[in-house]
């Protein structure tokens, strides 16, 4: 802790401003994660189309699809309001604490 500060409100602004950036860079790990589900999900239901004879069943695999998009979107809502994950990441800590 910096006491040369003198007020404790900058520490915690500071402390603030470093969990804002925290937050933002996991939505962007999730992002990206929604992403590689969302593209994986797209390349092997493109490979299962391809080797499939014409006429043939194919798999899609939706449910990459959908998670991917999922992840992505929940990624960008935090990114977007990262002090909703800190909410939640403090909300979750007090859940714990009670058990």
């Amino acid at each position: 802790m910096e006491e040369d500060q003198g007020s404790v409100d900058l520490y915690f602004k500071k402390r603030d401003s470093e969990l804002l950036k925290e937050a933002k860079r996991l939505a962007d790990k999730e992002m990206s994660k929604g992403v590689m589900w969302f593209i994986g999900g797209l390349l092997v239901t493109g490979v299962t189309y391809i080797v499939s004879d014409p006429g043939a069943t194919y798999y899609v695999f939706w449910g990459a699809i959908v998670v991917g998009v999922y992840m992505f979107l929940r990624g960008l809502y935090y990114k977007l309001f990262p002090r909703q994950l800190l909410g939640k990441a403090a909300e979750q800590q007090r859940e714990e604490t009670d058990k």
